[in-house]
């Protein structure tokens, strides 16, 4: 029964808290409970079956399914006599924990390549916190009902970076990392929430802000320069582009142009 204790090491984020993760070949009738946990935990059945109980009821757990366990409730579980299951498993806390409620006990997992992953980290001693809150992302992802605040918010702080960031050298690579996030996780659940690519909106922000540096009487090399741009020829091609005039008919005093673009994913990118 390989298991990867993963309270070393250190974590940027309190909404997720990788714990431990291991996997099993279990003996016919191998049980565990009735107990309560304080984290939350998912097992995910490789083969065989088992039987899962909450105080929900109970369930039957086939290959390709998972079952859940939340904090602070009393759970017993239990492989089958004929056919006893394999399992992997992670655990995890944190106010994700409380989403996580909201699904049933037992799902359909439809990426089973994540637990492989898991396991394949656990085979190779690997107990890296980092490693398994990217195999926990994408499995939110596709298991976690969508929300408008979006736990654990990836999406809004990609946002509030751009803001901050935006006349600085950035990139998506640059932006996950600086989360410990997976790129294409975090590329995929922006456009999702805000309807408009990383890209996109990072382009959108630098010409948003060199209208108001424009109009706040700057020239325009200095302008672009200040939203992120080195090559002024470019920039006054994008700027053209995005707000359908050149920066040089940009006036002093100027309000900021309203572009009828929006939110919408159009393709300002160089």
């Amino acid at each position: 029964m390989p298991q990867m204790n993963l309270t070393q090491g250190v974590m940027k984020y309190s909404d997720i808290k990788p714990i431990f993760a291991g996997f099993s070949q279990c003996k016919s009738l191998h049980s565990y409970g009735p107990a309560v946990r304080h984290h939350c935990i998912i097992h995910y059945c490789i083969r065989g079956k088992g039987m899962f109980r909450n105080s929900g009821g109970s369930y039957e757990v086939s290959p390709g399914e998972a079952f859940i366990i939340n904090p602070d409730e009393i759970t017993f579980y239990q492989a089958d006599e004929n056919n006893p299951w394999m399992y992997i498993w992670i655990a995890f806390s944190g106010t994700v924990c409380e989403r996580i409620k909201e699904i049933s006990p037992v799902i359909q997992i439809k990426n089973p390549t994540i637990f492989e992953e898991i396991r394949d980290l656990v085979s190779q001693g690997i107990c890296l916190p980092e490693k398994y809150l990217i195999c926990l992302l994408k499995l939110f992802e596709d298991i976690v009902p969508p929300s408008p605040d979006n736990m654990p918010g990836y999406a809004l702080r990609t946002k509030d970076y751009i803001k901050l960031h935006y006349m600085e050298d950035i990139s998506v690579e640059s932006i996950a990392a600086s989360f410990n996030v997976d790129r294409r996780y975090l590329l995929r659940l922006f456009k999702r929430e805000f309807g408009i690519t990383i890209v996109n909106f990072i382009v959108r922000t630098r010409l948003n802000a060199a209208y108001d540096f424009l109009a706040s009487g700057f020239p325009v090399n200095k302008a672009a320069v200040m939203c992120g741009y080195t090559d002024a020829y470019n920039f006054s091609k994008m700027f053209k582009k995005y707000h359908g005039i050149s920066p040089s008919e940009v006036k002093p005093g100027d309000n900021m142009h309203i572009t009828s673009k929006g939110d919408s994913d159009y393709i300002y990118c160089q």
